[in-house]
């Protein structure tokens, strides 16, 4: 097996399959319908990987050091059980996906039975050369982003941010353990590395070597992909965002912010910057849905990917107090309600990423109190 023909297995399996398997779950707790299928498979596309790397945490904080195919298992089972969990929804969100398609590529038919008359011949050929040159645009970013993507795969791992990140992610696949402190010592080399923020970043590279130790393989384009596919993610929901105001809004918007320098640098570049900024994003995207629709599943997004960003990153945890804080302050009902709402998203929080910094606080490196520029 190649090394590209695995990658793609990985991708799919962690990126593609787990999401659709998270999409099903979130499918089932819409029960008010104020998220529509699309959000929340943009939203479980940022998940899935991101759960692999929680779960592999409290895998290697809670179990002893185990074989490879151990931990290989462990995230099996969760998913499976997830699957199970949403199995009935898969039908709903097929159903849901093809509606979206039909709807777009087929014209629909706005003159029927509404007693307008039918447009002239030259309306339609501007709306048909409108649409062409719409999808033309769409096309040409896609192919764009898709030779963009082909290059960074085949771009080294440089810079010390991205190797500091990738030599913990090796270490940790080494030593499988959790280990809170300022310094991370790799068996191999002997060499202390730094290890301040959270570990989420790095996990991916270990569960790529996880992977990669079941079939005798090494690889590491599964991690050098992550960058660039969650910059896709930002684009792909900032477009959602804009496509309710309009489609053309929509597609300069995406061109825009593909433009911009310094997120193109981002995306072309192995960093964890489209990562943590992804969370953040997502952060306050269900924030504004919370205050506003005030229903239980945006209640729940809020806590998970509050809980995510401070996972990802130090910068993600000041985000997600801040947010809890703003959260409490803005939320409409009594003192009791806001209370009770708010330590919701407050233990989601915690229990999808934030104990790592009270673990590390109060057992660990001193974290914060101790932290060192």
């Amino acid at each position: 097996m190649t090394e590209s023909l695995f990658f793609l297995y990985k991708f799919l399996f962690t990126n593609i399959i787990f999401a659709f398997i998270l999409c099903s779950c979130l499918r089932r707790l819409n029960k008010d319908q104020e998220h529509s299928t699309v959000e929340l498979f943009l939203v479980s596309l940022g998940l899935a990987p991101a759960l692999v790397t929680l779960l592999l945490y409290f895998a290697f904080l809670c179990c002893p050091p185990l074989p490879s195919v151990g931990y290989f298992l462990i995230i099996t089972v969760v998913y499976v059980s997830l699957f199970w969990l949403g199995r009935k929804e898969f039908p709903v969100i097929y159903g849901d996906f093809k509606y979206w398609l039909i709807r777009k590529w087929h014209k629909l038919k706005k003159h029927e039975n509404n007693g307008s008359p039918a447009p002239g011949i030259w309306t339609r050929r501007a709306k048909e050369i409108t649409r062409w040159f719409y999808v033309s645009l769409v096309l040409l970013v896609l192919i764009y982003l898709a030779l963009s993507f082909r290059s960074v795969l085949h771009m080294p791992v440089d810079g010390y941010d991205t190797l500091s990140y990738a030599a913990e992610g090796k270490a940790l696949f080494k030593i499988k353990h959790i280990e809170f402190r300022s310094m991370l010592l790799d068996p191999e080399t002997g060499i202390y590395l730094p290890s301040l923020h959270a570990p989420s970043f790095s996990l991916i590279l270990t569960w790529e070597k996880i992977l990669n130790s079941l079939f005798g393989l090494k690889s590491d384009l599964f991690f050098r992909s992550i960058a660039f596919y969650f910059g896709l993610l930002i684009l792909a929901g900032q477009y959602y965002c804009l496509r309710i105001k309009g489609k053309w809004l929509a597609l300069l918007g995406t061109i825009g912010l593909l433009s911009c320098f310094s997120f193109f640098c981002a995306l072309i570049y192995i960093h964890i910057d489209t990562y943590r900024i992804f969370f953040i994003a997502v952060v306050w995207f269900y924030l504004a849905g919370a205050l506003k629709k005030r229903d239980r599943l945006s209640y729940l997004l809020l806590g998970i990917t509050s809980g995510m960003a401070a996972f990802a990153h130090t910068l993600g945890a000041l985000m997600a107090a801040i947010t809890i804080l703003v959260f409490f302050v803005f939320l409409k009902g009594s003192l009791l309600y806001k209370l009770k709402i708010a330590s919701l998203v407050f233990f989601l929080t915690l229990a999808t990423g934030g104990i790592h910094y009270v673990i590390d606080t109060l057992w660990g490196s001193g974290w914060i109190f101790n932290f060192h520029l």
